[in-house]
C-alpha cells in the first residue's frame, strides 16, 4: 500500500477557508450585477424571482471550479478520491434522481390523500409570487439548471471535499458528522430556518454522506440531492429551504397545526416530522445495510 498523501494545510483552517469561498464569490457576483444598468433578468416586476435564482447559479458556477482546484490542493486529494472519476453511467444517475424524487413524492402523496396537503386553486395562480402551471414552463429549465448546479456545488464541498479532508483526522464517522453539521450551518441563514428544520437538514446531509461514502460517486449523490429539490420545488410547488420557485403545480399545507407539524411550513418539507421520519428511516437503512468503516487516510 502506498504512503498516504498529507494535506498541505491542516483540515480545520482549511475547512474554514473553503466555507468562506462560496459566500465571498456570491457577494462579489451580487456586487458585479448591481453595477449593470439593466438587470440580467429584465425590469419586469413579475420576473423578480429570477434575480436571486440567477445570483445563486452564477455564484455556484464560480465556486465549483474554485472548490475543485483549491480544495483538492489544500487536502492534497485527486479527482478519484473526490468521486469524480467514476464511469459516467446513466443507471446510477437515474437511480439517484428517482430515489431523491420518491423520498419526497411518496410521503407527499400520502399527505395529500389524508388531507394534509391541499392544491392551490388554479384561478389564483396568477396572484402567486412565483409562476405556476403553463406560465412557469419557460423558466423551469433555468430553475432545474440552477438547482442542479447548486446541488453539485454543495455535494462537492460538503460530501466530496470535507469528508475526504476531515477523514484522516476524525475517521469516517467523525468526518460525516462534522460535514453534515457544516451543511446544516450553511442553511442557517435561509428564510424560516428553525426548529425541526435544523434536524431535517442535518439528517438529509448525513444520508447524502452515507451514500457518498458507500458509492464514492459524487454525481450519484448530486442526482439524489437534485431529485429531492426538483420534486419539492418544480413538481409540488413547495418551498425549498425557505425559497418559493416556479412550479408546474402548487400545493399548500392544510391550515392546521398538526398538518404543519407533520408536513412542514414556510421553510419546506425538511421541517415536517413526516419527512424527518422518512430521512431517519433511510439513514438507518443505509447504516444497517452496511455502514462505513471508520477508515483513515491510508484506506482511501
Amino acid at each position: 500500500m502506498s504512503e498516504p498523501r498529507r494535506a498541505r494545510l491542516h483540515p480545520f483552517p482549511g475547512t474554514m477557508i473553503l466555507l468562506l469561498v462560496g459566500p465571498l464569490l456570491t457577494e462579489l457576483t451580487r456586487l458585479a450585477l448591481m453595477t449593470q444598468p439593466t438587470p440580467l433578468w429584465g425590469t419586469n416586476q413579475e420576473m423578480h424571482y429570477l434575480g436571486p435564482l440567477l445570483l445563486t447559479g452564477i455564484g455556484w458556477l464560480l465556486a465549483i471550479p474554485t472548490y475543485w482546484y483549491l480544495g483538492g490542493w489544500l487536502a492534497n486529494i485527486d479527482a478519484r478520491t473526490m468521486g469524480l472519476l467514476r464511469p459516467l453511467r446513466a443507471t446510477p444517475l437515474l437511480g439517484g434522481l428517482l430515489f431523491g424524487m420518491m423520498a419526497i413524492l411518496v410521503p407527499a402523496a400520502i399527505g395529500r390523500l389524508v388531507g394534509g396537503y391541499l392544491p392551490v386553486a388554479v384561478d389564483s395562480w396568477s396572484q402567486l409570487a412565483s409562476p405556476t402551471g403553463s406560465s412557469a414552463l419557460e423558466v423551469l429549465p433555468v430553475v432545474v439548471a440552477v438547482l442542479g448546479i447548486a446541488a453539485l456545488g454543495e455535494e462537492l464541498l460538503c460530501r466530496s471535499l470535507l469528508i475526504r479532508y476531515l477523514q484522516p483526522r476524525l475517521g469516517t464517522w467523525g468526518a460525516m458528522l462534522v460535514s453534515s453539521l457544516l451543511f446544516t450551518a450553511m442553511h442557517a441563514g435561509n428564510d424560516h430556518m428553525a426548529g425541526w428544520g435544523v434536524l431535517g437538514v442535518f439528517l438529509a446531509g448525513l444520508l447524502l454522506a452515507l451514500v457518498f461514502v458507500a458509492s464514492g460517486n459524487l454525481l450519484l449523490v448530486t442526482a439524489l440531492h437534485l431529485g429531492w429539490n426538483v420534486s419539492t420545488a418544480a413538481v409540488l410547488g413547495l418551498a425549498v429551504s425557505g425559497y418559493e420557485l416556479p412550479s408546474l403545480t402548487r400545493w399548500q399545507v392544510a391550515d392546521s397545526a398538526l398538518a404543519t407539524q407533520l408536513l412542514g411550513g414556510e421553510f419546506g418539507p425538511e421541517e415536517g416530522l413526516a419527512y424527518i421520519a422518512v430521512l431517519a428511516a433511510l439513514t438507518a437503512a443505509m447504516i444497517l445495510w452496511g455502514g462505513p468503516k471508520d477508515v483513515r487516510q491510508a484506506d482511501l
